[in-house]
């Protein structure tokens, strides 16, 4: 049984890599889950979501478990299977590959017949090497595999943000939403110590874009006929895909910028927090003080009094 069968969805963190995947899916799809291991992802599509899953696994129980919930499913290797031999051209509307891509030797293969199968999108999720944590430890000479996450034992690939965009792009498909999970390098599997790391040298890594970028999780279409058909009614392919794909590097761009200034007001907001509980601890020692000063002064009051 695959390791990734035994993970639970909550729908209201939306922070969750699998709940951005299932609602970038969308409802009332025909969907191909790629990779679909014991059927985790297509449960939910197919019972919240009234969407028509079919599956690609390679190990066997896995396969079994996940035909619970699917229309069908196929074990097969996504290193040698060919999918226009089990599928028509067209026949679903979505593609999920959920943290796939970088099990694979050659990932561009499979988007690339995707985009015959797939009417409308491909829905991507893969690890982010460029993660802070990683780069904590390879300054520390550390490039330690381990059972799941960044480094997981069985990755075979590993993609930046540019790069996994470019391989989405080369098989003809273009991102249109990019999103993330975010887990700063402390709350990782690497728990980095970076007491030994210069400070300049952390802040400058922290400082990064994509610095607590744990996943990309990409939508990515088919381009529309109009945007493959010149003005003159002739296609000119390379062009107009070179410029959609400017457009939508430049809007990835934005949302990278957007992402950041996200992370300053997160900063901001952490720090007007710690400064407001400073200033109550302030305020209640100040009392405290006082009270204990205007207590005194009762007592001396109180005995000059009686002296009198």
């Amino acid at each position: 049984m695959s390791q990734y069968d035994y993970f639970q969805i909550d729908l209201d963190n939306e922070q969750s890599t699998h709940t951005q995947l299932i609602r970038l899916a969308g409802e009332n799809k025909r969907i191909l889950d790629v990779g679909c291991a014991g059927g985790l992802l297509a449960r939910v599509l197919k019972e919240k979501f009234n969407c028509e899953i079919t599956g690609i696994e390679l190990d066997h129980e896995s396969g079994a478990k996940a035909a619970e919930h699917c229309k069908r499913v196929i074990i097969a290797d996504l290193d040698q299977v060919n999918l226009l031999e089990h599928f028509s051209p067209g026949e679903f509307d979505v593609a999920l590959l959920a943290d796939v891509l970088e099990h694979l030797k050659n990932p561009g293969r499979i988007l690339s017949q995707l985009f015959e199968l797939v009417g409308e999108y491909v829905v991507i999720s893969v690890p982010n090497v460029t993660h802070s944590a990683i780069l904590y430890e390879l300054l520390q000479g550390k490039f330690d595999y381990r059972e799941l996450g960044l480094l997981d034992r069985t990755h075979l690939r590993f993609f930046t943000r540019d790069s996994i965009l470019k391989l989405i792009e080369d098989a003809g498909f273009i991102p249109d939403r990019i999103q993330r999970t975010l887990i700063p390098a402390p709350r990782t599997e690497f728990a980095s110590d970076t007491s030994r790391l210069p400070p300049e040298v952390c802040r400058a890594i922290e400082a990064r874009d994509e610095a607590d970028t744990y996943q990309f999780i990409i939508r990515a279409r088919k381009p529309q006929l109009a945007e493959l058909i010149g003005v003159n009614g002739e296609a000119d392919v390379d062009a107009l895909k070179n410029l959609l794909i400017e457009k939508n590097r430049a809007q990835a761009q934005l949302e990278t910028e957007l992402a950041t200034l996200r992370k300053k007001v997160a900063v901001i907001e952490s720090e007007n927090s710690k400064l407001a509980r400073s200033l109550d601890w302030y305020n209640a020692k100040l009392r405290t003080a006082l009270a204990s000063q205007y207590e005194l002064i009762e007592q001396q009051n109180s005995s000059e009094e009686r002296k009198a």
